[in-house]
């Protein structure tokens, strides 16, 4: 199991600029348990041991969408996948991880500026693009 961009997970750059993913020992210890065998064993069951990205049979691997829930997910948290739809997926969830962190920061920083209720004057790309000129000019460390 891979995943970048979740909480307990980082990613790592080593020689030749390969990325590795380290997990926290929880999560780790999580994927030693039965209780995660049981559910990628139904996950897998569920996908009739087929990828759900693009139908391969071979080395199969399951995929957390999202670590929110980890050690308590519910089936739609899962998604079965070979070996590059997983890569694929991983770097789809650090997308949108980065996309809700980044959307957490400009309605933060529109709070601080306008005020709780800014989004009644101002649109969230305006405050995105406000709070991207304001990291640029180099205020935006916080």
């Amino acid at each position: 199991m891979r995943g970048s961009g979740a909480a307990g997970t980082g990613a790592e750059q080593g020689e030749l600029g390969v990325t590795a993913t380290v997990h926290s020992s929880r999560y780790v210890e999580y994927l030693a348990s039965l209780e995660w065998a049981m559910k990628r064993q139904a996950a897998l069951e569920r996908a009739g041991y087929e990828c759900q990205s693009c139908g391969d049979t071979v080395d199969l691997q399951v995929h957390h969408l999202t670590y929110d829930r980890l050690g308590e997910e519910v089936p739609a948290d899962l998604m079965v996948v070979c070996p590059p739809c997983h890569e694929k997926e991983d770097e789809a969830r650090a997308r949108r991880t980065e996309a809700r962190s980044w959307a957490r920061r400009v309605r933060g920083y529109a709070r601080k500026r306008w005020g709780e209720t800014w989004w009644l004057e101002y649109s969230f790309e305006e405050a995105a693009e406000e709070l991207r000129d304001w990291i640029e000019q180099g205020e935006g460390a916080w």
